[in-house]
Formats: C-alpha cells, sequence, structure tokens
C-alpha cells in the first residue's frame, strides 16, 4: 500500500473554481494486478469524489453514489465483509439503490443493478466496453482496506 506520505497522505490541490484534498492509494492485488484509486474532497462544497483506474471505475460511483460519507451504509458494508470472511462459501449481497456488492469466496463483485435488470443479448458486442466499466472485482482484503481508507479520508 503506498500514499502520499511527504504530507501524511493528504495533498490540497488547487484549480480554478475550487480547492480539494487528496489521497492517492495503490492495492496489489495477487490475481488482479494494481488497483489505484484516489479520493478527493472539494472543500468548498463539502462533496467527496474517488477516482480509480479504469478496469474499476464502478467502484468510484459506488463510493460516491452509494456510500458517500453515509457511516450507516459504510458500516453495513463492512459487517458484510465480515460475515464474509467467516463463511466465504456462501454468496452475500448488498443491494444499492443503482450499484451492489456480491462476495463469494474471497472475491468482491462490484456491479450496476441495470446489468441484472436488462436482457440485451441481441447488443452484445455493442455493450461489451460498456458493461467493463460497469462491472469489478476485486480482493475482499484489497476491496476492505479501500473502503476503510475511504471511510477514514470521508471523516476528515
Amino acid at each position: 500500500m503506498k500514499n502520499d506520505t511527504d504530507t501524511g497522505g493528504l495533498r490540497p490541490v488547487s484549480d480554478a473554481t475550487s480547492v480539494y484534498t487528496k489521497r492517492r492509494f495503490e492495492c496489489i492485488s495477487m490475481n488482479l494486478g494494481i488497483m489505484e484509486f484516489e479520493f478527493r474532497k472539494n472543500m468548498l462544497l463539502g462533496e467527496y469524489y474517488a477516482a480509480f483506474n479504469m478496469e474499476h471505475a464502478v467502484i468510484s460511483r459506488f463510493l460516491e453514489d452509494e456510500t458517500g460519507a453515509d457511516r450507516t451504509i459504510i458500516d453495513q458494508v463492512l459487517q458484510l465483509l465480515q460475515s464474509a470472511y467467516q463463511d466465504d462459501l456462501t454468496e452475500q449481497v448488498w443491494f444499492g439503490r443503482e450499484i451492489s456488492l456480491k462476495i463469494l469466496e474471497g472475491e468482491v463483485t462490484i456491479f450496476e443493478n441495470i446489468l441484472t435488470h436488462t436482457n440485451h443479448h441481441d447488443f452484445e458486442d455493442e455493450f461489451e466496453l460498456y458493461e467493463s466499466e460497469s462491472i469489478a472485482t476485486c480482493g475482499l482484503d484489497d476491496f476492505e482496506s479501500m473502503l476503510m481508507q475511504w471511510q477514514q479520508f470521508t471523516l476528515n
């Protein structure tokens, strides 16, 4: 796990319209390579943002749209992760408004709910790129670590 240690991981970033605080991380997953992500907070509006590499883009939307800084939702998901550690052969599912999680055998799958409701077999080739940004998988440990970092970041 790497972050910006020169300033405790937090770096103020200024642009033309607002000031952000950001923190950059990398999770190294044994079978999935590197999951790079960065958290930002708009200091003027108090809004939180997450940026992930393309393979994990749906996680950004999960954090921003489903959890935000809501401690209750974050705690629910963390409890679900603990249940998955205790019984990795039973599928654990958390349903969000637009994005949900499925945990099975040490792997977390994050997906847009629309993928479970639409039947677009006639257009599979056209939707392949869209789907690649609508679903992501990562290891249970990596996901838990990332979610705890998000929780800590949104506390500040």
